[in-house]
């Protein structure tokens, strides 16, 4: 397979290192004051329909509140469990590993070759017709879902203040 070149998974590996690393530096959102807000707002609500004060808009809008509530306990949730530090060399061993499995399921056997692909691929390949060295060529661009490369911890991460890692430049 030449698009999985030694390069080719360098550079993959690399940019989710990178796009890691700056989660993992970025200011955490405000959840509990955003959670707070909505609580305040739903009381609000609550009150003004309590007094008989209803109209469509405030009956709209109080049932969005509890689902944000409960998804904003969950990312607060998920980033209590995240690990303070990670090991960019250990993690870039294991991406390496796993995208050697892959490359050999690429290669094995062709029914789970295309079920890999699936997973991996958001939408299909585009192919753009360049001209490189006066040839004209196709150039396969894809998005990819990084879950599928990384594990599960690393997705959707970043350190509260204070906690982010010492990295060397």
């Amino acid at each position: 397979m030449t698009i999985l070149t030694s390069e080719a998974i360098d550079y993959v590996i690399e940019k989710a290192l990178s796009l890691i690393k700056q989660a993992l530096t970025t200011e955490p959102p405000d959840y509990l004051g955003e959670i707070q807000k909505l609580k305040k707002e739903l009381a609000n609500f609550m009150a003004l329909i309590a007094s008989g004060q209803t109209s469509t808009s405030i009956l709209a809008e109080t049932p969005k509140r509890e689902p944000r509530i409960q998804s904003l306990d969950e990312d607060m949730r998920r980033l209590s469990e995240t690990p303070a530090a990670w090991d960019p060399r250990q993690l870039r061993q294991q991406l390496h590993d796993e995208i050697g499995c892959f490359k050999i399921q690429m290669q094995g056997d062709v029914a789970a070759a295309r079920k890999a692909l699936r997973k991996l691929l958001k939408e299909p390949i585009r192919r753009i017709p360049v001209e490189r060295d006066g040839k004209k060529v196709l150039l396969a661009e894809r998005q990819t879902t990084v879950g599928t490369l990384l594990p599960q911890g690393y997705i959707n991460v970043a350190s509260p203040r204070g906690f982010e890692p010492l990295l060397p430049p």
